[in-house]
């Protein structure tokens, strides 16, 4: 009995009994994953220019399919933030996740930024989660973030 092996990983190839003899001298690969493998890398380049032109030609699908994929990421992680810290108003108990943000309680965000290089948004949501979660934080909605830094850290709804 003649022995094959797997065109691609090499390994002996067995034969089974029902396989006739021109199926057997057909047989290149041991498994359908060995020949995929091997068929991925026998058309690679066609691969990656028809890729590269179906990119050239869909740019405006592709930026709505990234922008969509990094949006649903980043409410992740502000969903996140929002269970440890709050996910509310500290101040007015608003409760639109969409209005809340994160707000330093000593008021000393740009400095904080600054220092730890946290150009905000996203980073500051990943700097909090690196961090575990610091004190020295709470959630605000905007306009009582906002209200807070024009009055000199007095939200207007305490006034």
């Amino acid at each position: 009995m003649e022995q094959k092996l797997c065109k691609y990983c090499q390994e002996v190839l067995e034969r089974k009994s029902n396989t006739t003899k021109s199926a057997w001298q057909m047989k290149q690969y041991c498994s359908k994953k060995c020949s995929g493998r091997a068929r991925y890398y026998r058309f690679k380049n066609d691969i990656r220019i028809k890729a590269k032109q179906y990119r050239k030609d869909n740019v405006e699908i592709i930026r709505l399919q990234e922008r969509e994929s990094k949006s649903k990421s980043r409410y992740k992680l502000k969903l996140d933030i929002l269970k440890h810290y709050g996910a509310y108003c500290f101040c007015c108990n608003e409760t639109t996740i969409e209005f809340l943000s994160i707000d330093h309680i000593d008021g000393n965000g740009n400095k904080h930024r600054k220092d730890n290089n946290i150009k905000g948004g996203v980073w500051l949501y990943k700097w909090l989660i690196d961090n575990n979660y610091p004190s020295g934080f709470q959630i605000l909605c905007h306009n009582c973030n906002q209200g807070r830094y024009i009055n000199g850290g007095i939200c207007p709804h305490v006034c």
